[in-house]
Formats: C-alpha cells, structure tokens, sequence
C-alpha cells in the first residue's frame, strides 16, 4: 500500500501559519502602543507612510521566507522525490474545498503564483491551473539547464536541527529554483497583502489623532454624550462613505476622507474631492458640512488641477508630505467652519513641540476599531 505523502499545507512550520492569518491590527498591536505612536507621529510630521510600515513588512517576508526554507527542508527529508511531486501536491490542495488562507498562500507560492495570479492567469479553472503546471515545470527545467551551462552545478544544502543520516539532500538548481521561485511569489502576496492592511489601519491612526490633537473628541456612539467637538471614524451618509466626521456645533459637520496617495493617482484624488454633498441628514435634523480630502501628494501636472476642483467643490485639501500638515489642517477649519485650535498660530518648533506633546498623551490603538477581514487582504505589490 502507498504511503499517503503529506500535504504542503502540513508542512510548513505551525508556529509561522500565524504570520499568514493574523490581521493587521494583530501585527500593528504586536508592536506595541509606543511603537505604533511614534510611526503615527512621523505620518503627522509629513513622513511616508510607507516608511513607518517598512519595518514590519519586511520582518514578516523574513520570518514568511524561513518558514518557506523549513518547509522545503521537511518535503525533502520526508520523500526523497519531493520536488518531482511539489506541482502536484500544490494542485491537489489549492483544488480541496474550503481551503483555508494558511493552506492557501504556500501551495499557490510552490506553483509561482500569488492570489492575483490565479485570478487573472488561471481565472480560477482547474483546468487551466494544470495547463499552467506543465509551462511552470518545462520554464523551471529550462532555466535550470541555462544555469547550470554557465555557471556550473549546483550543491546548495539546506538543513534543520541534527538530523544525522535524515539530513536531506543537497539541491540541485531545479530545486533551488523551486524554492527561490516560492521565496519571491511570498514577497509579492505579502507586500500586496500589507500595503492594504496597513493603509487602512493607518488612515484611522492619522486621522484619530489629528483630530484629537485639533480639539475633538472621539465618540463611537455618533455623538450621543456631547452635541460639539467629537468625532467618529468610519462614517457613511448620503450613500458615501467618510473616514471621519467631526460635528464643529449642532447643524455645522466637518468630513474627512483620507488616502495615502500619490501623484500618479489624479483620479482618485479628483472623485474624493466630488464625491460629498454640503448638506446632510445627521440626527434628523439636515446639517452644513464641509469636506476635507487628505492626502500625501498632491497630483502634478495640466490634468491633474486638483486645487481648482477642490475651490469649486468648496472642500479643502491638505497634503500629508507637508512638514507640520496639522497646523494646515487647523487654519482650514478655523477659517471654514470657525473651529478654535492652539496649533493655528504656532510657529515651526513650537507646533512640532504642540503635536509631540499631545502624541504622547494619546491612546492610538483606540483609533484602530474593528480590523478588517484577512480574508479580504489579499493583494500583490504594484
């Protein structure tokens, strides 16, 4: 009788299936609130998002790759024919029903693919995922060959632990292409993945805390306990969803929409900026509002003429590469919606030192709410 041969998603470390499923919250909180404040305080200071989130993709790939290594290196020690099998086992576990993200991810890794990748190449048809696996196979054989050609063979030996005669082994190109193909699709998954997840918990960390150091308090209850200066994240009225709103009085509503855009992205910022209405229905009642967009970058160029769109839409628009981009955001509710802040009329150091203080009495991981569904944080790098 055969032996059944384990599956991939059996084989890759269980202590690592939980960098594949957390959320982003759970990675962001893993840091720490003083960790997650100074990054949020760097955003608010003009720095790059990015910057800030750097760090925390990158242990993620780093930890994701070792645990991919330790899969290959347990395949290898299990069944000698590992690598001859590794297409077909990924083909028979991304075709089980009810796959989970951690069985998922490996398996489409081993084959070269990311989520999008099976989307727009294999559309999803089994079919077409075995066509797919004959190309990969011949490409892999055929690179192989071309290196060892030129550069000679390979005698690459990978091993964990003591594992005396187990030990697997060495690899030969091929297989170091298997696994160095794995390697690069898990880069790829993971930075699409945390581009979205860490974009969105950002934009509530910004705006959360701007808005408290600007004078608002947060109210999750929609302003139930206070008729002024509160705020909630996550709003949606008029059919049109808000990341914040902020009630300046009764009747008078400030709305922010947040997005860490570019300059290559002038659509996106052209529809933030006509998508409110100035009147809305917020506790039966219809109220003014005002719109603020914020950004990182203002788009450039002849097609771009946001600020004209913004004047004739009446909403502001602020840009997060500014150094000290809150006191502007200050002066436009000052001067739009008569909204008092200290911050207004502060000099260069002295607003940097204003905001450093008030950053350091906040409680960010509030701002976080309820994480987004991993599920749903599937993506590849632009």
């Amino acid at each position: 009788m055969a032996t059944k041969r384990t599956s991939i998603a059996d084989l890759f470390p269980p202590s690592f299936r939980g960098l594949l499923t957390a959320t982003g919250r759970q990675f962001i909180e893993r840091g720490g609130q003083e960790l997650v404040r100074q990054a949020t305080l760097q955003v608010l200071l003009g720095h790059n998002v990015r910057t800030q989130t750097e760090p925390l993709t990158r242990q993620r790939i780093a930890e994701i790759g070792g645990a991919l290594v330790g899969m290959f290196e347990r395949g290898l020690r299990q069944d000698p024919h590992f690598y001859t099998t590794l297409s077909e086992r990924a083909v028979e576990l991304l075709g089980t029903r009810g796959i989970t993200r951690d069985q998922q991810w490996p398996a489409q890794w081993v084959l070269g693919l990311t989520g999008k990748g099976v989307q727009n190449v294999l559309r999803g048809d089994q079919q077409s995922l075995r066509a797919f696996l004959t190309t990969l196979d011949r490409a892999i054989a055929q690179a192989a060959d071309n290196l060892h050609r030129e550069l000679g063979p390979l005698h690459l030996s990978i091993g964990l632990g003591k594992h005396g005669p187990n030990s697997p082994p060495p690899l030969g190109w091929g297989e170091a292409l298997r696994l160095t193909t794995a390697l690069g699709c898990a880069e790829l998954a993971v930075r699409g993945s945390d581009k979205s997840r860490y974009g969105k918990l950002f934009e509530r960390l910004v705006l959360g805390s701007v808005l408290s150091i600007l004078g608002f308090n947060m109210d999750d209850a929609r302003a139930g306990a206070r008729r002024n200066r509160v705020f909630w994240l996550s709003d949606s009225t008029d059919d049109r969803e808000c990341d914040a709103t902020a009630i300046i009085q009764p009747g008078r509503l400030a709305r922010f929409d947040i997005g860490f855009i570019g300059i290559g992205n002038p659509e996106i910022v052209r529809d933030k900026l006509s998508r409110f209405a100035r009147e809305v229905e917020h506790a039966g009642r219809r109220s003014s509002s005002t719109t603020f967009v914020i950004v990182d970058r203002y788009p450039t160029g002849p097609s771009a003429n946001s600020i004209r769109i913004a004047e004739q839409s009446g909403a502001a628009l602020i840009q997060m590469s500014m150094s000290l981009w809150p006191r502007e955001l200050a002066r436009e509710l000052k001067e739009r919606l008569g909204h008092p802040c200290p911050l207004t009329n502060l000099a260069d150091g002295e607003a940097e030192s204003h905001i450093r203080k008030s950053m350091s009495e906040l409680d960010v991981l509030s701002f976080l709410g309820k994480d987004e569904d991993p599920e749903q944080e599937n993506g590849d790098e632009d």
